[in-house]
């Protein structure tokens, strides 16, 4: 059987509703429970239909087709083997018990554990990422000027201004894995102050919701520093004091 068969079949033997399927393919769901029911012969199916219905059940979020699951199983078993050859060959996503699970995962279709076996996470838009490097870019310049300031003007501002204090996992996990991502996989923004834990590592876990004070803050950013004279340290020093205090 080719993907087309494949899909199509796996496609009229699920329970997917008909008139979904219908209304995002323009196909008519009369047609479509005719060759649910077998009174129709989907391997005799025109092709065009064949097609839209093959690219809708292919690109459905978080399911997969029996193809597609093959193909994965094809690849895993392909590292399985490699790992095996290479012992000390690097692989980020899985160990060996991980592609067991995996394989088992997708020869059983336990579609609620596919995120297991991806290994990823979710993507993250443009507009959360955005704000993200927003908020850092923001903090490597407040950071950067206050090291600028005499040691008397450091002393009369308070030292946790300019440190960035993450985001909350609980309410806040797309910003929270992203900036993570960001700061510690990717290694951007080395510049700026961060707390850290016992060993090291930065930390940008927060106790509470942090985007609101993000947004404040980089409106204060924009009205009050971002344009102040680099060359001046007591108009830098009342700018950081306003942005902080307003």
């Amino acid at each position: 059987m080719n993907k087309i068969e494949i899909s199509l079949q796996d496609l009229f033997e699920s329970d997917v509703s008909l008139e979904t399927v219908g209304l995002k393919t323009g196909i008519s769901s009369v047609l479509l429970n005719e060759y649910r029911r077998g009174l129709k012969s989907w391997r005799k199916m025109p092709l065009d239909v064949a097609l839209r219905l093959t690219d809708y059940w292919n690109s459905r979020e978080n399911v997969l087709s029996k193809y597609q699951r093959v193909i994965l199983m094809n690849q895993l078993t392909l590292i399985q083997a490699f790992r095996k050859m290479c012992p000390d060959a690097k692989c980020d996503y899985y160990d060996d018990s991980g592609i067991e699970s995996a394989l088992g995962v997708l020869d059983s279709g336990l579609e609620g554990m596919y995120d297991d076996v991806y290994g990823l996470s979710d993507s993250v838009s443009e507009s959360v990422s955005g704000f993200i490097i927003d908020v850092l870019s923001m903090y490597n310049d407040v950071g950067w000027r206050y090291g600028n300031l005499s040691e008397v003007q450091r002393d009369n501002l308070n030292p946790s201004w300019i440190v960035f204090g993450g985001f909350s996992r609980e309410f806040e996990r797309r910003h929270y894995d992203a900036c993570n991502s960001i700061v510690n996989r990717l290694d951007m923004f080395p510049t700026v102050s961060y707390r850290t834990d016992e060993a090291g590592n930065r930390n940008i876990l927060s106790e509470t919701e942090m985007i609101g004070y993000y947004r404040r803050l980089l409106r204060n950013y924009e009205c009050c520093l971002k344009n102040v004279d680099d060359a001046s340290n007591d108009v830098t020093f009342s700018a950081l004091r306003k942005m902080f205090e307003r």
